[in-house]
């Protein structure tokens, strides 16, 4: 099984809307597919999403990204949700709070949280959620008393 080519090509389209709003495409993909390696192209896809340095400064890109993760994640495959979704958004979580842009970090913040509250009705084992949710939720929690 292979991604549409269509997609892909629209992911790297010159304008950056048209780039964000694949994510939703790619988002509802993972949903509904348990190919470890389709699921794995889309893994990819929105890893560029986020350590492309093209899209650093793009919030608009940030913010459909962490509003995608969270509203696919609680039903993607779990390998996928408790090795990319949980991890991505915890590290999103932490980085955010050191953003000086006091609109951008709350968008980001009200993201989150929003993912976190969808993921909370999954099963994690303990080490995740020590790993990963507490201190995703701890850093909102910054955010939170901070803005």
């Amino acid at each position: 099984t292979a991604l549409p080519i269509s997609l892909i090509t629209l992911a790297s389209d010159g304008e950056m809307i048209v780039r964000r709003c694949t994510l939703a495409a790619f988002g509802s993909i993972a949903e509904t597919v348990t190919d470890g390696t389709l699921l794995e192209k889309i893994r990819l896809q929105f890893q560029s999403f986020l350590d492309d340095p093209i899209y650093q400064d793009e919030h608009s890109v940030r913010l459909e990204v962490v509003k995608t993760l969270g509203d696919v994640g609680p039903n993607v495959e779990p390998k996928l949700r408790d090795e990319f979704v949980l991890p991505r958004l915890a590290d999103i979580a932490t980085k955010n709070k050191a953003s000086t842009n006091e609109t951008r970090r709350r968008d980001i913040a009200l993201e989150l949280i929003e993912g976190f509250k969808a993921l909370s009705c999954c099963f994690f084992s303990v080490d995740l959620v020590e790993k990963f949710m507490i201190p995703g939720l701890k850093s909102v929690l910054v955010d939170a008393n901070e803005l």
